[in-house]
């Protein structure tokens, strides 16, 4: 099934095998990811910050979609 994303990039369909990850490598990505996640949620509380990445990602759209 093809999003509109992978439509407009021209993508049909995900690769079917993935490669294989080790046991060590797959600890050091989950360690990452939770560490991306509790970084989110600390600037996602961070009003301020909010405020300034929302204008960052209106700017963003409007040179994307030009």
């Amino acid at each position: 099934m093809v999003n509109k994303l992978q439509k407009l990039a021209g993508v049909k369909d995900k690769p079917s095998a993935m490669p294989t990850v080790s046991a060590e490598e797959m600890k050091y990505k989950a360690r990452d990811a939770l560490h991306t996640i509790t970084r989110a949620e600390e600037h996602k509380r961070d009003r301020e910050l909010m405020k300034h990445v929302k204008h960052l990602a209106k700017t963003q759209v409007k040179a994307v979609c030009k």
